[in-house]
């Protein structure tokens, strides 16, 4: 991590909420992007994996059209 002062260059900031309507439910994922406030719902471990994976690399491709 490129670090000035301490604090990080670059970070991405998410609220991951995970419930299910009941004790034999699945469950639910909801992940919300907090700069932007968009809220996604996912289903299942790989799915949040991916959706990380996507949204650092669209975070990389910004940072590289912007040098």
């Amino acid at each position: 991590m490129n670090q000035r002062a301490g604090l990080p260059l670059e970070r991405a900031v998410y609220i991951l909420r995970l419930w299910r309507n009941s004790p034999k439910g699945r469950w639910i994922v909801e992940i919300q992007n907090v700069k932007t406030g968009a809220v996604t719902h996912i289903s299942g471990l790989e799915a949040i994996i991916d959706y990380l994976e996507e949204s650092i690399q669209t975070i990389n491709n910004g940072a590289e059209k912007s040098k």
